[in-house]
């Protein structure tokens, strides 16, 4: 229901309230004032035929009293005068019956008093005193309530046209001034909040007048404005977050390639100097026919090589890209490809064991892929040498936070045979520029954005419980393979 009605009906209640009270009140007032006339006016007979009467009592008794009394009775609607004895038994008795006067005769004492009996019909009862037949013999004269009967029929057709008047006028006043005052200036501030509360740009509502409402109006108008300028604000910060973020990622991304970069130099000079021995035998005459053939094809075996090994570099270093369904232990591979060269400086051997049966996940390889790269560098970083670092690729059901609920998972999981994570550390490692390493060996920013690219893919890394060394999870939620597989990378 809109306020508008509201407003309009109760204005309209209480005043059809009001008239309703105020009339039975001057009703009342009226009929009271009605039967005391009526009281009045016997009162006045039985004083001018008291002569006539005491006379009467005199020479005849109650019974010649009353003769004269019967002679003036003449019309039903007239006065009715009759003799009356107010006691159990009498010859005389009243109409009323005696329990309805004796309160009133008591308290009246031998002064005129009067009842209204409404049986058989609606009339009033006066009594006065006849004292020379004694204190219980009293003159009862009986008037019609018919004039109350039409005061009271007047009472409600006026009553009731006075308060459809004056409701009607009351109710369209309040209607009208509901509507246009309030109905319409509320359910603009309504569009005000909604268009608000969508993000959208909303229009101001006009301040009309000095009112509450206009006050009301006033404070919305200047909380939109605040909340547009908030918005505006929270874009800007969250375009600027985003361009860190990225650039962070990416500098992570050349920190790790540059710490990698001696080894790398070390893995293209070996092949460049097979190459350059075997082209020079070939160019200086040294090898010709087969041996010649042999020389080339090893040539071009270490010249693969090295592409393989800068197409790995190009791809790691290159910024993010959209979202794709990949076999998980594609991405396991090419981490590990990018650290073989750096565990083989650590005399560290690299392991993969795929168990997940070509699982697939939902994910920015290049993002995925760096945070694999930065728990394999954590672990040769603390893996004696002679040992071996385990990549598991394991699909199930792990209690994980994968959008809220456990499901269907697949598990990336680093194993080394280090010294493990300290108990005193483990809530700590996660958090952005925590490291355990010498000043200048790191930056503490690997683990903690890892945790985050993970947890934006609705994954989550955490530190498995016990076993010697430290074994990461890295769980990313499982998805059905594309219906035609791409190519490998």
């Amino acid at each position: 229901m809109r306020i508008a009605t509201k407003i309009t009906l109760a204005v309209s209640t209480w005043t059809a309230l009001l008239l309703v009270v105020d009339g039975f009140v001057k009703l009342d007032e009226s009929i009271t004032l009605l039967r005391e006339d009526l009281f009045d006016e016997s009162v006045l007979a039985v004083n001018l035929l008291r002569y006539n009467v005491d006379q009467a009592a005199l020479e005849g008794g109650p019974i010649g009293a009353q003769q004269v009394l019967s002679r003036i009775n003449v019309s039903p609607d007239d006065l009715h005068f009759h003799l009356v004895e107010l006691r159990p038994d009498s010859h005389f008795p009243p109409a009323p019956p005696l329990s309805a006067l004796a309160e009133p005769a008591a308290a009246a004492g031998g002064e005129p008093f009067f009842v209204v009996h409404a049986d058989p019909s609606d009339r009033l009862f006066s009594y006065v005193a006849v004292p020379l037949l004694g204190p219980a013999w009293r003159v009862e004269v009986s008037a019609s309530l018919r004039a109350q009967a039409d005061l009271t029929q007047r009472f409600w057709r006026d009553t009731a046209a006075l308060v459809a008047l004056i409701t009607g006028v009351t109710a369209f006043l309040a209607g009208w001034i509901g509507s246009v005052h309030i109905g319409q200036r509320v359910s603009e501030l309504s569009r005000l909040a909604e268009e608000t509360g969508q993000g959208l740009e909303p229009r101001h509502v006009p301040e009309l007048g000095d009112d509450e409402l206009s006050a009301l109006t006033r404070d919305l108008n200047r909380m939109v404005d605040q909340l547009a300028e908030m918005r505006r604000r929270t874009d800007d910060e969250a375009a600027l977050r985003s361009r860190l973020r990225e650039q962070l990622r990416h500098a992570d991304r050349l920190g790790a390639i540059g710490m990698m970069m001696s080894r790398v130099a070390h893995e293209i000079g070996t092949p460049l100097n097979v190459i350059s021995a075997r082209v020079r035998k070939i160019a200086r005459g040294q090898a010709e026919g087969e041996q010649a053939r042999e020389h080339a094809r090893i040539a071009a075996e270490q010249t693969d090589r090295i592409s393989l090994v800068i197409r790995r570099m190009l791809d790691y270093s290159r910024r993010e890209g959209a979202r794709e369904a990949l076999p998980a232990v594609r991405l396991a591979e090419a981490a590990v490809g990018m650290v073989e060269t750096l565990a083989r400086t650590n005399e560290l051997e690299l392991l993969v064991i795929d168990t997940s049966g070509g699982a697939h996940v939902l994910v920015d390889p290049v993002l995925i892929e760096q945070a694999l790269v930065n728990l394999l560098i954590n672990a040769v970083s603390v893996s004696p040498r002679g040992r071996a670092i385990t990549v598991s690729v394991e699909a199930g059901t792990f209690a994980c936070e994968l959008g809220g609920a456990p499901g269907p998972a697949v598990c990336l999981a680093v194993q080394d045979e280090g010294p493990g994570v300290p108990e005193a550390i483990r809530k700590q490692i996660f958090e952005p520029f925590f490291t355990t390493k010498a000043l200048g060996e790191g930056t503490g920013l690997g683990l903690g954005i890892s945790a985050t690219i993970v947890s934006e893919h609705g994954g989550q890394l955490r530190l498995a419980e016990g076993g010697p060394g430290a074994r990461f999870e890295l769980l990313l939620q499982r998805v059905e393979p594309p219906a035609s597989a791409g190519a490998p990378r």
